[in-house]
């Protein structure tokens, strides 16, 4: 802004230079104290209203950096806050899957297991049965004996 500055303040003492150098070779009458005091104050004005409009200027550039910066961190944090949602769903489905995978093996040992043991009490059923029946015939054997020995036969 200074370097601004300093730039417009040659350049008005370069215009009132060339324009008291003009009127001097000219038949005008030379510019007076309060033309001159005049043209600096309206040079003045014109560099402090550019400085003015330079400073809003940056102003609002660095507001509207500031703003895009937040709007970038924002969208990174949504990122990471999707990413980081989209694992945990992830990671959720994986273990309601290998629940799901383990409470069917467990059903398919229990069922095994359960058929196992009814096969071994059918086994054991069928079993008892064959000796009740084994010793119901030799009991009707041995009592068609004995009535057979009674009777005389």
């Amino acid at each position: 802004m200074n370097r601004m500055g300093l730039t417009l303040s040659i350049a008005a003492a370069a215009v009132a230079f060339g324009t008291y150098a003009a009127a001097a070779d000219s038949t005008q009458p030379s510019p007076t104290l309060g033309d001159m005091k005049s043209a600096v104050q309206q040079q003045a004005n014109q560099e402090k209203k550019a400085a003015t409009d330079s400073m809003l200027s940056e102003t609002a550039k660095a507001q509207q950096a500031a703003a895009h910066e937040k709007k970038k961190g924002k969208d990174l944090a949504e990122r990471h806050k999707a990413a980081a949602k989209s694992k945990a769903t992830e990671q959720q489905k994986k273990a309601t899957d290998m629940a799901t995978a383990q409470k069917a093996k467990a059903e398919s040992v229990a069922a095994e297991q359960k058929q196992k043991a009814a096969d071994k009490a059918q086994g054991q059923v069928d079993q008892a049965t064959q000796k009740a029946g084994d010793k119901t015939s030799e009991a009707l054997g041995k009592a068609d004996s004995t009535l057979n020995t009674i009777l005389g036969k």
